[in-house]
């Protein structure tokens, strides 16, 4: 770890109940939207969610960023500042490893900068996992200040309401998390113009989602379903039968390029114009978009040290 990089304690510990199941067929037997059902936590007793080993990439990231916007912004807007999370799981997580450890929900409101933040507010669609969630935040004391709740992604007008109960006109950083691209981007859009002044962090499924069947996607009729998904993801109807896509079929990391350069492209469109993606190993992509240029330079120096701490490159 390089000098001066703070290190993230996420607690890992030892899981022997883990199955390490070593494909999505064993994954899907154990488990319910991703939330194990063969084993439970060795910190708490409770439901973990099974991730990939990469998922702590995608962690350092974030809450690198968190910890920039929060001290920056604090006493800023009043004080309203606020952080949301959507596919939130139950806040601790099995990477396949025999191991445990915090997910984004608890890495977050364990950082001491969360302080700086007004309220958080976690959204699901898995009750099984807004009920794990909640007793996690009640046993870290957090209750007080952030809340999870049963949200539908493709209802954006029933998470503006629970939103819009409990916060202010404010500044929000909010992560959209989930497991495959299919949270629509009028999800998006909506929470962009019903809140307005929006930071988000979007895990795009690049590496795992899309890449396993993208060729299919492309070229065969049959998968109309599944592009059709893809496109609601994007929020650009028929991209995937456009002649670039169709010439790049063959070669996945092109079509992967092209995937999240048109997702830059849609964030930019709602005025989001300072956006950046960043790999998480082959897996997928976090893209990080702002209106705020401000917010593009907090997320580059948050992204200046990868999680082993060696220095990254603007490429």
């Amino acid at each position: 770890m390089a000098k001066g990089i703070e290190a993230i304690d996420l607690r890992r510990q030892r899981n022997e109940g883990c199955q390490r199941c070593e494909n999505q067929e064993e994954r899907s037997q154990r488990s319910g939207d991703g939330i194990c059902r063969a084993t439970e936590s060795t910190l708490d007793g409770l439901p973990l969610r099974c991730v990939g080993e990469w998922c702590f990439d995608k962690i350092h990231r974030l809450v690198k960023y968190f910890g920039i916007f929060a001290q920056a912004m604090k006493g800023a807007w009043g004080g309203h500042v606020y952080y949301i999370e959507i596919c939130s799981g139950p806040g601790r997580c099995s990477p396949r490893d025999g191991w445990e450890q915090d997910g984004t929900a608890l890495a977050v409101l364990r950082d001491r900068r969360f302080a700086n933040v007004e309220r958080a507010q976690f959204f699901d669609n898995d009750p099984e996992a807004v009920k794990v969630l909640q007793r996690r935040i009640d046993a870290l004391g957090q209750a007080h200040k952030a809340q999870a709740l049963v949200g539908d992604y493709n209802d954006p007008a029933s998470i503006l309401k629970r939103i819009d109960e409990t916060c202010s006109r404010g500044l929000y950083l909010i992560l959209v998390d989930p497991t495959r691209c299919d949270v629509p981007f009028k999800t998006i859009t909506a929470l962009k113009n019903g809140l307005n002044s929006v930071d988000f962090l979007v895990n795009v499924a690049l590496g795992t989602d899309f890449n396993r069947c993208a060729r299919q996607v492309v070229l065969d009729r049959g998968f109309a379903e599944t592009r059709d998904r893809y496109e609601r993801f994007l929020g650009a109807e028929g991209f995937l039968a456009g002649p670039d896509v169709m010439a790049a079929c063959d070669r996945p990391e092109a079509l992967r390029r092209l995937f999240a350069r048109r997702y830059l492209e849609s964030m930019r469109g709602i005025g989001l114009e300072y956006a950046d993606t960043k790999p998480v190993r082959q897996y997928y992509y976090l893209l990080f978009a702002s209106g705020d240029a401000r917010g593009l330079e907090f997320w580059r120096k948050a992204c200046k040290y990868d999680p082993s701490g060696q220095g990254t490159l603007d490429l």
